[in-house]
């Protein structure tokens, strides 16, 4: 019995120290991780700040370079320093290309440069354009951050024109849904198309918004050789309007690279449609094989419509 008593207290005396020092241990522990982590954080900002002051050290230099001596500046090379450039540097280096003088050099390195900010951030590129002055300049770079913006990501260029509702006038968002639809047909015609049939049509100005889009995918579904696709769209549309507007979408992208298939559809459609189908259809065709295109022209009746236009 008083061996068991022994045995208990010297257990609870180990459980007691034992507890104690891991406590201890664990204080320990604690605080050299926190310190560690204290150490690291330091490091990380030293890092960062030192990887900044290179990146800054870097513009810097490149600025003087572009104020100093331009010419010396390659193409290629700029590109590649553009590539490497975090973007959110670019409205900076904007300002200095802005402030070159007007030449050969200068419009060569703005042309570089607005490149490959549309394609490396083209929502950054068209938001900095609205802030411009009315110029073609200006509706240039809108067009080409617009573009590149919605083949990227149509969904968030479209919540960003939602935003925009109500802030701004509906012609500035209807040109910006034409420069949606048109980019965004190019990625994924079909995810297009269902947003395009869903566009509301209460107003005269709202119909032409969407007859555009229909028109657009169409013309898409056809130069990639989804003639099918593009065929079903222009047979489900009941509206007259909007479904003359898909006819020569389709026939547009149909005849830019299958003139001879296309030719002797169009030329089937009833007289009210044929006319001006034949005329876009025929323009292509005329472009890449004007001596067929005029032989076949002259084949039509001297009593044909379509014959006089196609010919001048």
């Amino acid at each position: 019995m008083g061996r068991s008593k022994k045995n208990l207290s010297a257990a609870v005396f180990f459980a007691v120290g034992f507890a104690l020092a891991w406590s201890v241990f664990s204080a320990r522990e604690q605080a050299r991780r926190e310190q560690e982590k204290a150490v690291r954080a330091t490091l990380d900002k030293s890092q960062t700040r030192e990887a900044r002051m290179l990146k800054e050290t870097a513009f810097a230099a490149l600025a003087e370079r572009i104020q100093q001596r331009a010419g010396a500046l390659g193409s290629e090379e700029f590109l590649t320093v553009l590539n490497t450039m975090d973007a959110r540097r670019f409205p900076a280096l904007e300002q200095v290309l802005q402030g070159m003088p007007r030449g050969v050099d200068r419009e060569r390195l703005r042309d570089i440069f607005f490149t490959a900010w549309s394609l490396k951030d083209p929502a950054g590129l068209l938001q900095h354009a609205e802030r411009l002055e009315k110029s073609p300049e200006r509706d240039r770079l809108i067009w080409m951050g617009a573009m590149d913006w919605s083949k990227r990501d149509p969904q968030a260029m479209l919540a960003w024109m939602n935003e925009k509702q109500g802030r701004d006038y509906a012609r500035a968002l209807d040109r910006y849904q034409y420069l949606l639809i048109d980019g965004w047909a190019q990625k994924d015609p079909l995810q297009a198309l269902a947003y395009a049939k869903v566009l509301p049509q209460d107003s005269p100005q709202q119909r032409r918004v969407r007859e555009n889009a229909l028109r657009v995918v169409a013309r898409s579904l056809a130069v990639s050789a989804d003639v099918k696709s593009a065929l079903a769209i222009y047979n489900e549309t009941a509206d007259p309007a909007a479904r003359r507007e898909v006819l020569l979408g389709l026939v547009d992208g149909w005849s830019s690279w299958a003139p001879h298939d296309a030719i002797p559809w169009i030329n089937a459609l009833p007289q009210s449609l044929r006319q001006d189908a034949l005329s876009t259809a025929f323009f292509n065709w005329g472009e890449k094989e004007p001596e067929a295109a005029a032989k076949w022209a002259m084949q039509l009746g001297l009593d044909d419509p379509a014959r006089e236009p196609l010919l001048q």
